[in-house]
């Protein structure tokens, strides 16, 4: 029996059937029931690849990251700005406030000191008051900037203080240089003084109530900015944090998960579960190396059963060549046997003549006598040799 083993690269009709199989159930499990193959998907989020999902990340927590610098840096700046506006404004112009304050009583007490003693040396707290008053006023006007409330306030003093200095003071300094300290016109005007300059001081503690309310009301704005820093940056750690985990589970599901997935596919293909199909879903690269790895699959279960079907074509005319051994040998048994009784019995009767007739045949039919003993012997030889050529087979196979 002969069989036709195909060549090398080539597919038994067995395998490009099974094959044909796969591919025909493929294409049947692949369609949709209206008979037609459902189109790849090529959503956005299919045609990235790792590098694209991992820039995307990196550029989404750049993003959340530069918004909480932002957010944190106005805060920063606004508690700098009511910082700077009571270090540098308010406190300064209170300060400059009560300076000022002092100057004018400096005045009052200058003016009431020389009414009652017409002495001259009193007046020195009057004019050095004058002086440093325009000086705080000025500074008090430089400090203030444009509020226009506290700009108010000064100008109401500095109104005030003028009127006193017109209507007051500055005729009771001539009344007491006319007719002297114990003049009862400089009494009057003493007492008139005094009243108007309570009004002045009540302008005065005007400006003052308006200074601390804004002291406790940037006091209190700055507390608010204070609290609100501290919970912007708790908030900021915590989209931090949340940021962090958020893209760390986005990234192990659209990344680790498909990569430990096609690990595993390969890991069973490697066990030898060829049959097994590598079906990975998840970025475009991963998927590119799923397919790849399909492919490889697919070209190792084609060789796989070509090889069985070489190998089952090759054990078939194995059987069949010991069969036709067996068979050899056997005629090769039957064959010397049958061979070797002619051959026995021509070296003997050729021995017998020899016996019988030695006497009466000259040397040369002796000689030919020998000969055919010789060349059956030999044709006897041959035909062992033959049989056992014919076993070594079978000797080796033992």
């Amino acid at each position: 029996m002969s069989t036709e083993q195909p060549a090398p690269g080539e597919h038994s009709p067995r395998t490009e059937q099974r094959t044909h199989t796969e591919e025909s159930g493929r294409s049947e499990r692949s369609a949709p029931p209206g008979g037609k193959a459902a189109p790849a998907r090529t959503g956005v989020a299919a045609r990235l690849s790792v590098q694209n999902w991992v820039h995307l990340l990196l550029g989404g927590f750049v993003v959340v990251v530069c918004g909480c610098l932002v957010t944190g840096g106005v805060v920063l700046a606004r508690m700098s700005d009511h910082t700077t506006d009571l270090v540098d404004r308010i406190q300064p112009a209170r300060s400059v406030s009560f300076q000022l304050q002092n100057a004018l009583l400096d005045q009052e007490t200058g003016v009431r000191g020389f009414a009652l003693t017409g002495d001259e040396s009193f007046l020195e707290p009057y004019e050095a008051g004058q002086a440093a008053e325009r000086e705080r006023l000025a500074r008090a006007r430089q400090l203030i900037g444009g509020n226009q409330r506290f700009a108010a306030d000064l100008d109401a003093i500095d109104t005030a203080a003028q009127r006193w200095r017109e209507n007051k003071a500055e005729p009771l300094l001539r009344l007491v240089r006319a007719e002297g300290p114990n003049g009862p016109g400089a009494k009057a005007l003493l007492q008139g003084s005094k009243n108007d300059f309570d009004a002045l001081r009540q302008a005065y503690g005007t400006q003052q109530t308006h200074l601390s309310e804004a002291r406790d009301s940037v006091r209190a704005e700055l507390n608010d900015a204070r609290t609100t820093r501290d919970q912007v940056l708790f908030a900021l750690v915590v989209v931090l944090v949340l940021t962090v985990v958020a893209l760390s589970v986005l990234l192990h599901r659209v990344v680790g998960i498909p990569l430990n997935r096609l690990r595993t596919a390969s890991e069973v293909v490697r066990s030898g579960a060829f049959d097994r199909r590598i079906e990975v879903k998840g970025p475009s690269d991963v998927r590119a190396v799923a397919g790849a790895v399909e492919d490889m699959r697919r070209r190792l279960v084609d060789e796989l059963d070509a090889a069985q079907g070489r190998e089952t074509l090759l054990a078939e005319q194995t059987q069949e060549l010991r069969r036709s051994n067996s068979e050899l040998e056997q005629f090769a048994y039957v064959a010397s046997h049958d061979l070797q009784e002619p051959l026995r019995k021509v070296a003997s009767f050729c021995q017998l003549l020899e016996k019988r007739y030695g006497k009466e045949l000259d040397d040369r039919g002796k000689q030919y006598i020998a000969f055919a003993v010789d060349g059956a012997k030999r044709m006897q030889v041959l035909i062992n040799d033959l049989l056992t050529f014919s076993r070594v087979g079978r000797v080796h196979e033992g």
